[in-house]
């Protein structure tokens, strides 16, 4: 049920002061005693008050401007995702405000207030970890909003992502099939529903082949570059270190062959290496990175579908759909190249 969004005077009644009291705490028009600050803090949060009422659907025009809530600094597939969103965004006359949420969940509920403070038209969120807080803003909002690449089943709205265990699966088995059976994963961050889906697909992938996963060589990069070098330095610290690795997402691809690169560890001589994520610039690296491409675009182009339609008609069903990657076949892998594999 959607609930009427809250009043500058619901905030004070919850905070037990009167609505200019409110006022000057918004605006920092007058210094408050701490403990006043903080009940009005406590009541704006509670109520998830955003200040400018008129955002919600009841504006009476349309600003022509969508809000993005995503990672898209700090990650390059975000990056030409936002990319790809604006260039067709505007061939419908929308302009895209782009706010990165460095995937935090208290920063994603803040970008998501100063989107709707802003009137944007609707929303396209990729989620945090734990979107609970942002999706119910944009409820009580009203404002339309799509999810993008990471599928949250447990949210009632519009969502768009591409499968990600199945491509997994296949990556790792293929690791498997050419004999390695000691494969360290860089997961991403725990929570995301795309790293838990690539987890899942390693760990099927393993005991399809009938072996049992060594937990202490999968290790989480945060999905950062940061995060992937250090993942990858402490797989390699090991004493039985492992003979193939795989990443999880591009940004700790980067910070893994850093880290690589570093050590003089050869690829794939010395260890095989498969990640989720293509470049555009992968096949120039050598040895060539076998690599999950997503399709950025097929993406963007649902995605803009979902958000237009439910702009359009608020009563439309809600639609989740799910798009297949292709998997890259060079040689990192440590075989030839051959046609591109298909996710079985």
């Amino acid at each position: 049920m959607v609930h009427a969004p809250a009043t500058m005077a619901d905030v004070a009644r919850i905070a037990r002061v009167s609505t200019a009291t409110v006022s000057h705490y918004l605006n920092k028009t007058r210094r408050l005693l701490p403990d006043t600050e903080n009940r009005v803090r406590d009541a704006i949060e509670e109520l998830d008050y955003i200040l400018d009422p008129a955002a919600r659907t009841l504006r009476a025009g349309s600003s022509n401007v969508i809000g993005l809530a995503m990672s898209a600094v700090s990650n390059p597939y975000f990056s030409a995702l936002a990319q790809e969103l604006e260039s067709l965004l505007s061939e419908h006359g929308k302009s895209i405000l782009l706010m990165d949420t460095h995937d935090n969940t208290q920063r994603e509920q803040q970008v998501v207030q100063e989107l709707i403070a802003r009137r944007v038209d609707g929303l396209v969120l990729a989620p945090s970890a734990s979107a609970d807080q942002a999706v119910r803003l944009a409820e009580r909002y009203q404002i339309p909003l799509t999810l993008v690449d990471r599928f949250e089943p447990e949210h009632e709205c519009d969502q768009a992502a591409v499968k990600s265990s199945d491509a997994l699966a296949v990556l790792t088995g293929h690791l498997l099939e050419l004999g390695h059976t000691r494969i360290g994963m860089i997961t991403g961050e725990r929570g995301l529903p795309t790293t838990e889906e690539r987890i899942e697909g390693f760990v099927a992938a393993h005991r399809q082949a009938g072996l049992e996963v060594d937990e202490k060589l999968m290790i989480s990069g945060q999905s950062t570059r940061a995060g992937g070098y250090a993942a990858a330095d402490q797989l390699l610290r090991r004493r039985s270190r492992p003979t193939a690795l795989v990443s999880g997402n591009n940004a700790m691809t980067i910070g893994t062959l850093r880290l690589l690169k570093e050590r003089g560890v050869r690829v794939p001589a010395d260890v095989a290496f498969v990640c989720f994520d293509d470049f555009e610039w992968a096949d120039l690296f050598e040895p060539g990175l076998t690599a999950v491409a997503q399709p950025i675009r097929a993406l963007a182009e649902t995605t803009v579908d979902l958000l237009l339609t439910r702009i359009a008609d608020d009563q439309t069903g809600i639609r989740r759909v799910q798009l297949e990657p292709t998997i890259m076949h060079r040689t990192s892998c440590g075989c030839l190249p051959g046609t591109p594999l298909g996710v079985e």
